[in-house]
């Protein structure tokens, strides 16, 4: 009987139905046959699988200790390994001139290199550190450990000072006639020097470091069996944080006497900045010095600040450069009158008052050797004593910023090698003084080759909304540029809060009476927060048109060669249209284009109103 051929419809007879019984029976016999076939099958494969990986597994191991066998091999008889260790140590000292921090990685390629980067000290004479007040200070004490006790200290250390209160505290200023909590050294024993020849080292031969300022009593409470294990592990996390200036300057200043350049950069004051205090003593080898915070913090200082910037008498023969910014210092202190300084720059804090013929004192005493100063005093006052003429013959770089009186220091200057200026002052009471102090100090200097020159009136940051408030505005007829005519020199000039279409002016075209261009190698000009109109676009582009021609570059105009201008930045100053942006950009290589905030001139207006009414009144 065919069962493909039976229809389901039909009715099937006993004899059919037997017959079916019997097929399926031996179908699904035969189907059991043919699995367990599969079954063994597969477990065959299965079988054939282990082994072979197995058999691969066995081979694996056996390549890889060969490999490791070669490797060796290799590495013995690799050329490094004929290198004598002093030409080595030659390696070495070149891979240092180019990295400071070389030396960490050099140390960790294999014992034999660690012990002869560990043997040459001057490896780790130049400190590089980025920190904050979570980090353990005692790198630092690895650092001054293993540059032994006779190579000089590059030191360079910033510290980024947590802003959230949890984690930073602040210390409260003592009260008048009561004893600071910072006014001697914390509690903690002093780290013992370990040899550097022979530093501790774990089993895969690194040196372990010691963390001194965790160690007992402060982290006693901190043990697995404590009940308050979190609690302590955050009451001694905010010890160490208090301590932090204390245990590093105290690793550093120990070896003030090999300092040769130290510089401190940090963000905004921090709970243990009075340990700055301990910064004293000798350093005959010092020849740069710098304690820079980024915000004002007078609140933690006061007349008791005692360490090498308000010193009268220490050792700092050999210091050439004095960089102050936010930090007290003493106009007296030997740091700034050693004679020998070729750089000084300070931010004085707005607690810090000085008379000019102090200041005067201070370049006085540095007179033969200065090359750069910068001065940013928000306060000063008249001098005590009268000022006299000085002349600085070496100065290149003088940048003055703050209260007006700093004119008058400058109205006594004689700078004959002056190549860049930069005046921030707040002019907004004597507006018209500037430009007679710059053409009498340019003549009074035997008119300098003056490259660089940044004018600023006002205030730092103050945006002047109202042209009639400063002189040269519109419809005015007093231009305080005229003083360019005697910097032909000149190449970068930088214009902010100050009136700017009298230069513009000023600069489209040659002198009707010379026939010469005014400045005429001028190639960059800045226009920072300074007012201008509408029409100053026309201005602008006609300025523009005439410095930079549809014509080859350096083309002869008028009787002189005229520079093309090659950087324009117009910095919240004007608000350019599209059109003219791209015109702009097709005639000057760099163009930088950040429209005014609406807000800031707003308040500028507000500012501004507020002093007129104060003068007229």
């Amino acid at each position: 009987m065919s069962f493909s051929s039976f229809r389901s419809s039909d009715l099937p007879s006993l004899s059919q139905l037997e017959e079916a019984r019997q097929a399926l029976h031996s179908s699904e016999h035969a189907f059991n046959v043919v699995s367990r076939k599969i079954k063994d099958a597969e477990d065959a494969l299965a079988k054939i699988i282990k082994e072979t990986k197995q058999t691969i597994d066995k081979y694996t191991v056996e390549q890889a200790a060969i490999q490791q066998e070669m490797t060796l091999i290799r590495g013995l008889i690799a050329p490094i390994r004929r290198l004598p260790s002093d030409l080595l140590r030659e390696v070495f000292l070149t891979c240092f001139e180019h990295s400071a921090s070389s030396a960490w990685t050099l140390a960790a390629v294999c014992s034999t290199w660690r012990r002869l980067a560990l043997s040459v000290p001057i490896l780790w004479s130049k400190i590089r550190l980025e920190l904050t007040q979570n980090d353990s200070p005692d790198i630092i004490r690895l650092w001054v450990e293993r540059s032994g006790l006779r190579c000089p200290l590059d030191i360079e250390i910033t510290l980024q000072v947590s802003s959230n209160p949890a984690t930073t505290s602040v210390t409260p200023r003592p009260r008048r006639g009561s004893r600071s909590c910072f006014s001697y050294p914390p509690p903690f024993p002093s780290p013992p020097i370990s040899s550097v020849n022979n530093p501790p080292l774990n089993s895969h031969g690194l040196m372990l470091p010691s963390l001194g300022f965790l160690s007992p009593p402060y982290s006693h409470t901190n043990s697995p069996s404590s009940p308050n294990s979190s609690s302590s592990q955050h009451q001694a996390s905010g010890r160490a944080t208090n301590y932090w200036g204390y245990i590093a300057f105290y690793y550093l200043t120990s070896q003030i006497e090999r300092w040769e350049r130290f510089v401190f950069r940090f963000d905004r004051s921090f709970s243990s900045i009075p340990a700055l205090k301990n910064i004293t003593g000798p350093a005959p080898l010092l020849k740069h010095f710098e304690v820079t915070c980024s915000e004002p913090s007078g609140f933690y200082f006061d007349n008791t600040w005692t360490w090498l910037p308000t010193q009268q008498q220490t050792s700092v023969s050999s210091l050439r450069s004095f960089t102050l910014s936010h930090m007290p210092f003493k106009w007296s202190s030997s740091m700034l009158n050693n004679g020998g300084l070729t750089s000084i720059s300070i931010r004085a804090l707005a607690i810090t008052t000085l008379s000019l013929d102090r200041l005067q004192h201070i370049l006085t005493s540095n007179a033969t050797s200065l090359i750069d100063v910068f001065l940013a005093l928000p306060t000063t006052q008249c001098a005590i004593l009268p000022l006299t003429p000085l002349t600085l013959p070496a100065l290149t770089t003088l940048s003055f910023s703050g209260h007006h009186l700093l004119l008058t220091l400058l109205d006594n200057l004689v700078l004959p090698s002056l190549d860049s200026l930069s005046l921030t002052l707040d002019l907004s009471r004597h507006p018209d003084s500037l430009e007679d102090t710059l053409l009498s100090l340019i003549i009074r200097s035997s008119r300098p080759m003056l490259k660089s020159l940044t004018i600023a009136h006002g205030p730092n940051g103050l945006f002047y909304a109202t042209p009639p408030i400063l002189p040269g505005g519109v419809g005015s007829n007093f231009s305080p540029w005229s003083f360019l005519t005697e910097v032909p020199a000149l190449t970068h000039l930088t214009a902010s809060n100050s009136a700017v279409e009298p230069l513009l002016s000023m600069l489209t075209g040659p002198d009707e009476d010379t026939g010469f261009w005014v400045c005429p190698d001028l190639n960059s000009l800045t226009f920072r927060s300074c007012y201008l109109q509408v029409e100053s676009v026309t201005k602008l582009v006609t300025f523009i048109n005439a410095r930079n021609p549809p014509t080859t570059p350096g083309s002869i105009q008028g009787q002189s060669v005229v520079t093309r201008i090659q950087s324009l930045e117009l910095l919240e100053s004007l608000a350019v249209d599209v059109d003219v942006q791209e015109w702009l950009k097709s005639r000057v290589p760099n163009v930088t284009i950040v429209e005014p905030v609406h807000e800031r001139a707003v308040l500028g207006f507000v500012i501004n109103a507020d002093i007129f009414l104060s003068d007229e009144c």
